[in-house]
């Protein structure tokens, strides 16, 4: 309990906790003595709003979230939706405010919502961050450079890249569908195994300019290729965008058996092609739901995708003997 003195009939305390219940009462003091306490009354502080969000380690599958705690709370509800949709659904309680997110779809983009819990059942607003999961390049299928399928890349770039089949005998094999660099500065380095030491694949001092290194694929034991970017601080350019098959070897032609698809991103059209007869592919939003779907009995068929809007979606290409899944990038 605290006493507070005024002159005038109000007062303003600060340093109060957040959301809680305070009772208070008053009585006058002056020449001729003091008056009785009042009755008592009550209020309650408003909860903080100032759950501030950082995200970290971010994987293909999940990340690492964290959050400030000015109401000094120990119960708090968050809730993880795909990028846009409204925070509605089943809230999850925890204890901490921090939190290990995984499950999530790779190469997907979300929305993170929390609130505190303080006292009487009273709820901070939802404090909200935006945050896209890492490429699983294997699943995917797709590799660009670090301005994405529409952006160009930065100076001072210098980073590493190992595309590793998750299945053991899988081989991977990169096929460049665009290639522009900073002619002579700019420069891809491709390494036929899990890290830069192992041999060069093309040229030792890299792919640069226009110089498309094609389709590579590895001869290593791991299946890996690694890709090392540098470019300097001057001018930059498209970069690139590649597909990405992880298969096994030997069992049947690679380049044969493989279905194929382009272009990534997409704007009308999209074309696949199958050694074997394509019997139906559906379309999914990054919710699950089905948005469109083609029947055929052909091996090579042209999908038209003009009235979709701009995302990400997920293509289940089956033919008569496999379910194939990529995921593709409808652009405007």
């Amino acid at each position: 309990m605290s006493t507070y003195e005024s002159a005038t009939n109000q007062i303003d305390i600060s340093d109060l906790d957040y959301g809680s219940d305070y009772y208070w009462r008053v009585k006058s003091n002056n020449i001729c003595g003091s008056s009785d306490y009042s009755s008592v009354y009550k209020f309650t502080t408003q909860c903080s709003d100032g759950n501030e969000i950082t995200i970290s380690e971010i994987t293909v599958d999940g990340a690492t979230i964290s959050w400030s705690n000015p109401n000094g709370s120990s119960v708090f509800e968050i809730l993880v939706v795909p990028q846009g949709t409204p925070p509605v659904g089943v809230f999850q309680t925890v204890n901490t405010n921090s939190y290990n997110l995984t499950g999530l779809n790779s190469y997907s983009d979300y929305d993170f919502y929390v609130r505190a819990s303080c006292s009487n059942g009273v709820f901070s607003a939802l404090s909200n961050a935006s945050f896209s999961t890492l490429i699983n390049f294997c699943v995917d299928g797709i590799f660009f450079d670090s301005g994405g399928p529409s952006d160009d890349y930065s100076n001072g770039e210098n980073y590493t890249t190992t595309i590793t089949p998750s299945n053991p005998g899988e081989k991977a094999s990169v096929t460049f569908t665009s290639f522009s660099l900073e002619n002579q500065a700019d420069k891809l380095r491709i390494y036929d195994g899990p890290n830069t030491t192992y041999p060069f694949i093309g040229q030792q001092y890299g792919f640069t300019g226009n110089n498309n290194p094609g389709t590579i694929t590895s001869t290593d034991a791991t299946g890996a290729l690694t890709f090392a970017f540098y470019s300097d601080g001057i001018n930059t350019s498209a970069g690139w965008t590649a597909t990405v098959n992880c298969a096994v070897l030997g069992i049947s032609n690679f380049s044969q058996d493989q279905l194929s698809y382009y272009p990534n991103p997409a704007n009308e059209k999209v074309s696949f092609s199958s050694p074997r007869q394509i019997k139906s592919i559906s379309i999914y939003n990054v919710l699950g739901q089905l948005v469109q779907e083609q029947i055929a009995d052909a091996k090579q068929l042209v999908v038209d995708i003009s009235l979709l809007s701009a995302g990400q979606y997920v293509f289940k290409v089956a033919t008569d003997s496999t379910v194939s899944t990529v995921k593709i990038i409808k652009t405007n």
